[in-house]
C-alpha cells in the first residue's frame, strides 16, 4: 500500500506540474501574439502618416507651383523638418528626401534648393555671459554672410503636428536676416485635403486632376482588346499504338513534333467590373518544310478569386474555347484518323503536301498583368482522337473528356 501511496502522489504530482506548465506556455504565447499585433498595428500606422505627410509635402509643391511664392530663382534652404513627438529620424529623413526631389523635379515653383554646410551644422558661440550652442542659421554672423553673398534668399521650416487622427503641415519661409520676416506661409491638414493620392513627385497635379484621373481608370477603360499570343502546344505520343502498325505513314506520324502558334484575336468584356469575357481568334503557325497551318476559335471566360479586377495585382480567369485546326506538311501525318483513307491516299498519290484538320476543347487558365501582358495554360481535348490512334496519345482521361495536348501561352495586349 505505501508503494502504491507514493507512486499516485508522483502521478498527482505529474498531472498538476503539466496543468501549470501548460498554462505558463499558453500566457507565453498570448504574450507572443499581443506584442505582434501591437508591432502589427504601430508599423500600419507609421505607414498611414508616411503617407498623409508626404501627400501634404505634393500638396505644397502644387501650391507653389501654381503660384510661386518668391521671386525667379530664389534660393531656398531646408532648414529642418520637424515630426511629432516619438516617430523617430527616420520619417524626418524621409521627409526631407521627398520635398528635396519635389523641388528640383518642379522648376515652375521658381524655388531653387541650396546646400549650407555652414549653417546647418552645430557651432558654439562664447559670449561674455554664456556659451551657446545650436546651428549655423541661428547665428546672425554666420547666416548674414551667407545672405549678402546670395548663397541663400530664404530659409524652409517644416512642421509636422499630429492632431488626433490627422495631421498638420504648418510651412514658412522666412527671411535669413534679422528681423527674420516671414516672407510666405502654408498651412495644411489632411483632413481638409482627404486620404493620401500618391502623386509622381515630376507629374503632380490638383487633388481634382488626380481623382478625375483615378476615375478615368475605374470607369474609362477600353472593353474591347487585341491580344496577341505566343503559344506553344504538344501533343502527347501513342507510341505503343504506333510500334504495333505495320504502315509506314503510322510510322512516320510517331513523333509528333510540338506547334508553336501566333493568334491574334478580339476580346471584350461584358461589364466594368471585368467578370467575364469573351473572345474570337486566328491563328498561324509555321516550321520550315515541316508544317503550316491556320486554325480559328473563340473562348469565354470568368474572373477567379474576385468580384472585380484589380489595379494593382494579376488578374486570373478561367475559361472554356472551342479551335479549328488545318495543317499541311509531314506533321499532318500524325493526325490522319485512317491511314487508309482514300481522299488521303489521293492526295499522296497527286504529291499534294499531307493534310488533315480537325477540332478541338480548351480547358485553361490565364493571369493578365494590368491588362499589358497574360500567361496562361490550357488542356485541349480533340474527340476525333482516342487511345486506339495510331500517333495521338491522351494526356489526363476523365469521364467527360480526354485531353491529348496541353498548351502554354504569353500574351501582349493592345
Amino acid at each position: 500500500m505505501g508503494y502504491l501511496n507514493a507512486i499516485s502522489r508522483v502521478v498527482c504530482f505529474c498531472f498538476l506540474a503539466s496543468i501549470f506548465l501548460g498554462r505558463q506556455a499558453l500566457a507565453q504565447q498570448s504574450d507572443d501574439e499581443t506584442a505582434q499585433r501591437a508591432r502589427d498595428l504601430r508599423a500600419f500606422v507609421a505607414s498611414e502618416i508616411q503617407l498623409q505627410a508626404m501627400d501634404l509635402l505634393d500638396e505644397l509643391v502644387f501650391s507653389w507651383k501654381e503660384k510661386p511664392p518668391l521671386g525667379p530663382d530664389a534660393r531656398v534652404l531646408l532648414v529642418g523638418v520637424g515630426v511629432p513627438l516619438g516617430l523617430g529620424s527616420g520619417l524626418s529623413a524621409l521627409l526631407e528626401n521627398h520635398i528635396t526631389t519635389l523641388m528640383v523635379s518642379n522648376p515652375g515653383t521658381q524655388l531653387v534648393p541650396v546646400h549650407c554646410s555652414e549653417c546647418v551644422a552645430f557651432t558654439t558661440v562664447s559670449l561674455p555671459d554664456r556659451t551657446v550652442l545650436g546651428r549655423g542659421y541661428h547665428f546672425e554672423e554666420v547666416i548674414q554672410k551667407k545672405s549678402e553673398s546670395g548663397a541663400v534668399d530664404a530659409l524652409l521650416f517644416l512642421d509636422f503636428e499630429a492632431e488626433g487622427p490627422h495631421l498638420v503641415l504648418r510651412s514658412r519661409l522666412v527671411q535669413p536676416v534679422a528681423p527674420h520676416a516671414i516672407l510666405t506661409s502654408h498651412t495644411l491638414s489632411s483632413q481638409t485635403t482627404g486620404p493620401a493620392m500618391l502623386r509622381h513627385p515630376q507629374r503632380l497635379k490638383s487633388r481634382e486632376e488626380a481623382r478625375e484621373e483615378y476615375l478615368s481608370i475605374l470607369k474609362d477603360k477600353a472593353t474591347f482588346f487585341v491580344p496577341l499570343r505566343i503559344i506553344y502546344r504538344q501533343y502527347e505520343t501513342n507510341l505503343g499504338a504506333s510500334l504495333g502498325q505495320t504502315d509506314a505513314t503510322a510510322v512516320l506520324g510517331a513523333a509528333v513534333s510540338p506547334f508553336v502558334w501566333f493568334e491574334l484575336g478580339f476580346e471584350s468584356f461584358f461589364t466594368q467590373s471585368r467578370r467575364w469575357f469573351a473572345g474570337v481568334a486566328v491563328g498561324y503557325t509555321t516550321l520550315d518544310q515541316v508544317h503550316d497551318g491556320w486554325s480559328f476559335g473563340g473562348r469565354f471566360g470568368r474572373l477567379l478569386f474576385a468580384e472585380r479586377r484589380s489595379l494593382l495585382s494579376p488578374d486570373f480567369y478561367a475559361y472554356v474555347g472551342g479551335t479549328v485546326v488545318s495543317i499541311e506538311g509531314n506533321n499532318a501525318l500524325a493526325f490522319r484518323r485512317d491511314p487508309l483513307a482514300a481522299s488521303d491516299i489521293v492526295n499522296d498519290l497527286l504529291q499534294n503536301k499531307p493534310k488533315a484538320s480537325w477540332g478541338m476543347w480548351r480547358l485553361g487558365v490565364e493571369a493578365r498583368m494590368k491588362d499589358r501582358f497574360s500567361l496562361g495554360f490550357a488542356l485541349e481535348a480533340s474527340p476525333t482522337y482516342s487511345d486506339d490512334h495510331p500517333s495521338i496519345g491522351t494526356y489526363l482521361e476523365t469521364p467527360l473528356l480526354d485531353f491529348q495536348s496541353f498548351g502554354v501561352e504569353v500574351g501582349f495586349w493592345f
